[in-house]
């Protein structure tokens, strides 16, 4: 019986060290950090809103109030959690196999609303006159597909005003991002501006 607790101890610190958030952000990742991802998404963390709350922000439209703005990041760390979550009979080392040595990408989610009718007519313009930045090191960096596809109408119950909305997804090359600060702005049709800032110091 003596010999239990440490045995307790030391399993439940070492489910709090897979809880716990990564330090930074990494790529490409080792075969380790690929262990503790698909580790963190095969738990039950990962079915939880909480696992996603550092990398999704409110974005802050200034001149509006409903409905809000979102926008998030999938590192490729989070993205092999994530396919680890969703995959059905999957184990580590079908994760190593997977992801290990592959080339990745660093992926951006959007979904913001704005003013209807004030979009331009512009059928090859995937954005649907949405513009979205992703700067670190004051530059901006580019990136290697972006679309995106109209959301639902939503109307305040108060105002009874009317947004437009598009959901909007880009990528870059993961080896384009680095661990410092990554800023993304939003720019919409109707002229809002908005920006926010992503600390990969604390994110992997």
């Amino acid at each position: 019986m003596r010999r239990a607790l440490p045995l307790r101890i030391s399993i439940f610190l070492g489910v709090l060290a897979l809880a716990l958030p990564a330090l930074a952000y990494e790529y490409p990742l080792s075969s380790y950090a690929i262990r503790q991802a698909y580790f963190l998404g095969a738990g039950p963390h990962s079915k939880e809103p909480e696992f996603y709350a550092n990398y999704e922000h409110v974005l802050p439209m200034p001149r509006k109030t409903l409905p809000g703005s979102l926008v998030g990041i999938k590192t490729p760390y989070l993205q092999v959690a994530e396919y680890s979550r969703d995959t059905p009979n999957y184990n580590a080392q079908d994760a190593i196999k997977d992801f290990f040595g592959k080339p990745a990408t660093f992926r951006a989610f959007i979904d913001v609303y704005f003013k209807p009718g004030s979009t331009p007519a512009d059928p090859s313009d995937p954005l649907d006159g949405v513009r979205v930045k992703l700067i670190q090191n004051g530059k901006e960096i580019a990136t290697e597909s972006a679309e995106g596809w109209p959301l639902a109408f939503v109307r305040d119950e108060n105002t009874r005003q009317e947004s437009a909305g598009e959901h909007i997804e880009i990528a870059c090359k993961a080896e384009k991002i680095d661990g410092s600060t990554l800023k993304i702005e939003v720019d919409t049709p109707d002229g809002e501006h908005a920006e926010t800032e992503f600390d990969l110091a604390r994110l992997r």
